[in-house]
Formats: C-alpha cells, structure tokens, sequence
C-alpha cells in the first residue's frame, strides 16, 4: 500500500509490523516523521534496492 505522509498517523499508531521500501535519498527524512507516530512495539522492516550511505 502506497501511502501519502497525511495518511500515516491513522495507520502506524495501530501497526505492528511497518515495511519500509523508500530510496536512500529520502529514508532519513521518511523514518524521521514516521516514528514519531509509528506504535512503540512495532517491528520496523526496511526494504531497498540498494542503499547510499548520507553520512
């Protein structure tokens, strides 16, 4: 499911399982805003292509 950033405090409050799959150019700014809202508990699965150090 393809979500806008709108969307995802109705969904990651509840979730206990959250996939990932975003490029190396915009994880950071992604996970950032999503776990602040994502369930404490959660299992947090990252999904990629390849990936991009940033640091």
């Amino acid at each position: 499911m393809t979500m806008t950033p709108g969307e995802w405090p109705e969904v990651l409050r509840y979730a206990d399982v959250v996939f990932v799959a975003v490029s190396s150019s915009g994880l950071e700014r992604v996970l950032a805003q999503a776990a602040r809202i994502g369930a404490p508990n959660a299992i947090w699965v990252l999904a990629t292509k390849g990936w991009t150090p940033w640091h």
